[in-house]
Formats: C-alpha cells, structure tokens, sequence
C-alpha cells in the first residue's frame, strides 16, 4: 500500500506520527494478503470500486483506529499550520488536495474476495486497493519541487515546519492505537482457528479440489510459488483466484470468518472499556482539533 508509505516502520517522533498512521489500514490485512511488490513498467488495470459485500466489513476495533479520510483530515491540518509557520518565514507552502476515500480498509483482510479484483489482478498486491495512490505521488512531488532552504525549513526533524506542525496538532493528546492494532492482529489469527472458520476453511478447500485446484487453505493459493509477484498476474493465477472467490461464497468462509473476527475483537474490548474508551477519547480529541484548524478563518489566508 502506498498511501504514505504505509509499510515504512513506525516511528516514535510525534512529527512523523501522522503520516506513520497511515500504516493502519493495511497493518489490519496481514491474513491472507501477503505484501508483494507491484510489477514495474506494467500498465495495471483500473481498480474496480469495492463491492458491497466489502463495505460491510466494518469491524468493532475498526471505530478506534484511523481511517485513511480520518488521517487525511489530520494531514490537511497539517498541511495547513505548516503553511502558516513557511510564511513566516518567508516560504510557499503549497497544499494538496485529499479526495474522500471510503472506509475499505478491511478489503484484503481475508484475502481476495472480489470477483473483479481476482478476475484484473489474480492474488497480486496492488496498493490503490487499499489507499489512493495519488495523494502520496502528490506529497513526493512537493518534496522534490522544494529549494534546499525550502526543504531545510519544512523538514528538519528538530525545528522545521511540518515537525512544529505535527506537535501542535498532537500537544496533549495520547493516542496511542498499538494495543487496538495488536488485538485487531490477534483477532485475525485466532479467529483463523475457530473451529466454524476450520470448518468452512474445510469446505472451501473440497470446493477447490472439485474444480481442479488442491489447496488446504486461501493462503496457500495466495502463496503458489507459480505466481511470480514481479511480474504481471498470469491467467493462471487470475483463473484460480476466481475459483477461489466462487468457493468462498459457496462455502460462506469469508462471512463465517468476519462473524467469528468480530466476536473475538468484540470481547476483548468488553474486557478493557476504560482503556478502549480513552483511546475513542483521544482519537475524537484528535479528529475535533483538526476540523477546527481546517475551519480557522487563519486556514483560508
């Protein structure tokens, strides 16, 4: 995923906080979607819009964790109070336009479960599945647009603009999502072991093994060494995926999994509610300072 970097390692800064959280929405898909590279000089098919079935994957810890719109919202407010500090002194500090995205941040979570996507992309990782691209393409170009005097100003990790920025927007708030994103982990792979999931896993691989493709779990498809991640899907892989989703509604795995993922995510927060609801605390306390630096009179100049 590309968004901003998501796979970049997390960093303890506050400055670089915003943009490591990005990480959230693909730290959550770690199942069956493994991370591979994306083919180079490949013209990639458009990314078909998500299906139904996955925006009505939304998950109990999914409302203490940051979407991509909500990370956005908090970047726009950076953006903007970073510009505020380069016109002080004596720079341009150009914004970006962030599109409205959509919570789809479970669209991988199980694997592949779109017929389009299997049909255009077969089991390969293709980030604008799961962020849109163009934003960090956008910030990349801003970079490398600055002078070195720019640059210094806006980056340096000590006193620099977009390092003032972030720890004006964070000042006093603990936000600190790791446990959530860790639960969400365990949920997933514990969840893989129920024995209703084992069962419709079960299921999936007979219905497979009819059509012709002998896999004891989606992981191994995902994980044929015959599909090369560098390399343009084959129609092979494509053909197999497609399977692969046909027998995941026939068997119901996916909704058998999501059931049980959630229940578990579910106990563990009845578990910890103080915790839980200081986190929903900070992250609102986050997302109302953002919205009212966008809205500041002092945003428009």
């Amino acid at each position: 995923m590309n968004g901003d970097d998501v796979v970049r390692k997390r960093k303890k800064r506050a400055g670089a906080w915003l943009s490591a959280a990005l990480a959230v929405p693909l730290a959550l898909t770690a199942g069956c979607a493994t991370q591979q590279p994306e083919p180079r000089g490949v013209r990639v098919p458009e990314v078909p819009a998500p299906s139904a079935e996955v925006l009505a994957l939304r998950l109990p810890m999914d409302a203490y964790l940051l979407s991509v719109d909500e990370i956005y919202d908090g970047e726009a407010a950076a953006d903007l109070l970073t510009r505020q500090c380069m016109k002080k002194l004596g720079f341009e500090w150009r914004l970006i336009d962030r599109p409205d995205f959509g919570d789809w941040r479970n669209r991988r979570r199980y694997g592949v479960v779109e017929p389009d996507v299997a049909r255009s992309f077969g089991y390969h990782h293709v980030p604008a599945l799961l962020s849109p691209t163009e934003v960090y393409e956008k910030k990349q170009r801003r970079e490398l647009g600055l002078t070195p005097e720019e640059k210094k100003a806006a980056t340096d990790e000590e006193s620099g603009c977009q390092r003032r920025a972030n720890d004006a927007l964070w000042r006093g708030i603990r936000y600190d999502d790791a446990p959530a994103m860790r639960f969400s982990s365990k949920a997933l792979e514990e969840s893989a072991k129920d024995p209703r999931v084992v069962r419709a896993t079960r299921d999936w691989s007979a219905c497979m093994r009819a059509a012709g493709h002998a896999y004891a779990t989606p992981a191994e498809a995902v994980g044929d060494r015959r599909w090369d991640m560098a390399k343009p899907p084959t129609e092979a892989e494509k053909a197999v995926a497609v399977q692969d989703v046909r027998c995941q509604v026939r068997t119901g795995l996916v909704r058998t999994w999501f059931r049980v993922d959630g229940e578990l995510q579910r106990k563990w927060i009845e578990e910890k509610p103080k915790d839980f609801a200081a986190l929903l605390a900070a992250k609102n306390s986050f997302l109302e300072r953002a919205r009212k630096i966008r809205e500041a009179p002092a945003a428009q100049g």
